[in-house]
């Protein structure tokens, strides 16, 4: 599991990518997700914090979510 904190305003690209998370919890500050943030990590469980503003395309490219809380 993962927690990214609300200092944290941008992800960037392939921040997190072939990671192994399985968890991620983004906290309300977050405003981007760069492409690729998140490609080929094994998330199935993912929080959207209100603040969001943009998710690239492919950010959470192969992604299976079976809990996806926005």
């Amino acid at each position: 599991m993962l927690e990214i904190p609300s200092s944290v305003k941008k992800i960037g690209h392939y921040a997190f990518g072939n990671s192994s998370l399985t968890k991620l919890t983004l906290h309300e500050g977050l405003e981007s997700i760069s492409h690729n943030a998140f490609s080929n990590a094994q998330l199935t469980e993912l929080s959207l914090p209100s603040s969001l503003r943009y998710i690239s395309a492919g950010a959470f490219y192969t992604s299976r979510f079976t809990d996806l809380k926005i």
